[in-house]
Formats: C-alpha cells, structure tokens, sequence
C-alpha cells in the first residue's frame, strides 16, 4: 500500500501545472489525497504526511476559495499531528509554516 501512495504521490508532483503545463491542480490534488490515504494504510506515517502537504499545496494554488483554503487547511493540520509521531522530523517546521500562512484565510 505505501509503495502504490509514493507513486500516486509522484504522479501527483508531476501534475503540477508548475511542472507540467498540461497539468491540473485539482487532479493533483485529488491523487495526493489519494496517496496519503494508501500511504496511512500502509503504515508510512511520514509519507502520508507529506502527500498530505503536497495535497494542501495544489489545493492552495489551484485556487483561493473557501472550500479550497478549509480544506488546505485540514490537510496541514493532519499533516502536523502525523509528523509529530514521527521522531526527527524535518517536515514538520515547513507544515507549521505553511499552517500558519493560511491561518487568516
């Protein structure tokens, strides 16, 4: 299940239209959602942490709205407490800061 979350997670990286100008933020983000759920279930705490921010990330460029920003946000905040199960993390800080960013939105 972790190894099908970190090529799910890729495909959603290479979907970025920052990477790929036929690519789509929602579409991305989709996946990455996607390969945050397959990455908890196969016990990768930090991976499915970091699809987890990279969902938040497309979801915040793909658009501003409310909806988008809740649920940006939410993704970031499980991010936080996964990462926190994770000893020496070192993408917790840019989670906090990311978090933190979005916290008047």
């Amino acid at each position: 299940m972790a190894g099908a979350g970190k090529s799910l997670s890729e495909q959603a990286w290479c979907l970025q239209p920052t990477r790929n100008p036929a690519g789509d933020w929602s579409q991305a983000a989709t996946l990455a959602a996607r390969a945050a759920e397959l990455r908890k279930q196969g016990g990768d705490l930090e991976g499915c942490a970091q699809s987890l921010f990279l969902q938040a990330v497309c979801l915040l460029h793909g658009g501003r709205d409310r909806t988008e920003v809740v649920a940006a946000r939410a993704a970031l905040a499980e991010a936080h407490d996964l990462l926190g199960q994770v000893p020496g993390s070192t993408d917790l800080a840019k989670v906090d800061e990311w978090l933190e960013s979005i916290k008047e939105r």
